[in-house]
């Protein structure tokens, strides 16, 4: 039997698939359901309020992502297709071992089939994904400055502080050497060869094209990414004031948002890990104890929520995934009838 383009692309799907759902089954059974059934019954309706604050920032996020895009490219996709998009990549980069790339990979892969052409989806994906974590270290290291001029910056705050200033500093300085000097150029290329990567020159370049098209063609495009980013950080950190308002044990949003931040920014190290399962534990742990709660039972029950959040969007993304699916296979059995 001779193996085909179509069974390798076939072979590869399931792959991944499987990959997916062993991330999940992992993800399941590291979360203790009978626990995420006692702290929803305590919560109650109030759980609404923490999905309503997560949709609304995912909703920002997608915004944030629509702007990184030339107009004419998506002019035909609706703002839920690409919020379906999006949701499920995003999902899946939880799950997967490769985290973000995995993710990214998706939506690209799945643009390419709405008519979206690969190399703009993966200029716009790369461009996002720069926007957010220099947006996201950004509001951390804003409010680690006015945690600690209104209140009193712990060594671990600092340390963690410290660490996301020489991690902005290396994401700025490595963008401007992109946009300013691009991949083209006599430095970059013999960088490129030294470390084996010279072949890949080629499809920079094409990336690099869009990149550079959008930031000097389109820069209120660019500027109304980073700022619905920004809104999209803010939103989402209402989640921990909500959790903690609903648990009778408050905290001020200056507070939620460093702690959300701070998770991120930590989380970001164990990016390898399917569903970050104890990163982020680890991480709700340290930033919960820098704003003074260092209860155990406080912040198990946060993680557990959070957790369960995380579970209640994967169902959701789960959901979309097949109909998504079901859809694309109706169209390309209609497309064939018709020829």
């Amino acid at each position: 039997m001779t193996i085909t383009k179509r069974h390798i692309s076939i072979g590869i799907k399931w792959l991944l698939i499987l990959v997916i759902l062993a991330g999940l089954v992992v993800f399941i059974r590291q979360t203790d359901l009978d626990k995420v059934v006692r702290l929803l019954q305590v919560i109650g309706l109030g759980y609404c309020y923490i999905i309503l604050v997560t949709l609304v920032a995912m909703l920002m996020g997608t915004v944030a992502w629509i702007y990184t895009f030339e107009k004419e490219a998506i002019a035909h996709l609706s703002f839920f297709k690409l919020f379906t998009i999006r949701l499920v990549g995003e999902n899946i980069g939880l799950l997967n071992p490769s985290n973000i790339i995995g993710g990214d990979a998706y939506k690209g892969y799945q643009l390419s089939k709405e008519g979206v052409p690969y190399h703009k989806s993966t200029s716009s994906l790369l461009l996002s994904r720069m926007i957010m974590m220099i947006t996201q270290i950004i509001t951390f290291i804003i409010a680690a400055v006015l945690f600690a001029i209104i209140v009193e910056g712990s060594d671990q705050l600092k340390w963690i502080t410290a660490g996301a200033v020489i991690l902005i500093l290396l994401l700025i300085g490595s963008s401007y050497v992109v946009i300013r000097f691009g991949l083209t150029s006599g430095v970059t290329r013999r960088l490129l060869a030294r470390f084996g990567w010279g072949s890949l020159l080629y499809k920079f370049k094409k990336i690099y094209v869009q990149l550079r098209s959008l930031y000097r063609g389109q820069k209120k495009r660019f500027y109304k990414a980073v700022g619905f980013n920004v809104l999209n950080w803010l939103v989402g950190s209402l989640e921990f004031w909500l959790i903690f308002y609903f648990m009778s044990s408050q905290i001020t949003v200056l507070d939620a948002l460093l702690v959300d931040q701070g998770v991120l920014v930590l989380k970001s190290f164990g990016a390898f890990i399917p569903g970050q399962i104890g990163v982020e534990e680890f991480a709700n742990k340290i930033m919960l104890s820098i704003i003074g709660i260092k209860a155990t039972g406080l912040w198990v029950a946060a993680s557990i929520v959070r957790r369960s959040r995380q579970l209640f969007w994967i169902v959701v993304s789960a959901i979309l995934y097949v109909v998504i699916n079901q859809v694309n296979k109706s169209r390309y059995s209609l497309a064939t009838q018709l020829n």
